[in-house]
């Protein structure tokens, strides 16, 4: 599967990031042979992928200096997307260091151990990441109170239940649903709502 064995380097973006969120598009700009450009969850992609095998957006950006662009892609200014097109040029010129990229085994190496005590993999780089699963050893009021991105996760699954919830108990979706048949001319708005149940 190479879809992109035709380019030297691939921009892989995630649509959004996510704790733990990392798509096909990584992968598939690996598989080719292409030098992927990924902006994501870097420390999730580094559990799957050699991070010495991407050019890491997020990095670029928080080691030059644009925290706000590695925080948020929405908040990249026309600065920093200039500043990391450089970046992505200056690799493919210099072919010592664009062939720096292509591994023969670009999957992670992590230690023989695994994950320790406190739920880090080291050996991924700077620092360690924390393992972004919840823990089978762990309670979940203990889980969520050790980890505050297990926790931030869980709030995000409830909030979002509870909106769904909310609208479903007001009839809401019914509004949200289908609006197009019951705004169209010459439309029957009580056959529409009796078919809606």
């Amino acid at each position: 599967y190479s879809p992109f064995r035709d380019y030297r380097l691939v921009e892989t973006f995630e649509s959004a990031e996510e704790i733990g969120y990392v798509t096909e598009k990584l992968g598939s700009a690996l598989a080719s042979g292409a030098v992927p450009v990924y902006w994501g969850d870097s420390g999730a992609a580094a559990m799957v992928f050699d991070a010495r095998a991407f050019i890491d957006a997020k990095k670029f950006w928080s080691e030059n200096g644009m925290v706000a662009a590695a925080n948020a892609v929405g908040a990249a200014t026309d600065g920093d997307w200039e500043s990391l097109a450089q970046h992505v040029i200056d690799v493919d010129k210099n072919e010592e260091h664009f062939r720096s990229f292509l591994l023969a085994d670009v999957r992670a190496r992590h230690d023989e151990e695994g994950d320790s005590e406190g739920g880090v993999l080291s050996g991924l780089g700077k620092g360690v990441y924390p393992f972004p699963f919840p823990d089978a050893r762990l309670d979940p009021a203990q889980e969520l109170e050790r980890r505050p991105r297990v926790k931030q996760a869980a709030t995000r699954l409830v909030n979002a239940v509870a909106t769904g919830r909310r609208r479903r108990f007001s009839g809401e979706h019914r509004k949200l649903r289908n609006n197009w048949r019951a705004d169209a001319p010459g439309a029957d708005e009580a056959a529409f709502e009796e078919e809606g149940r």
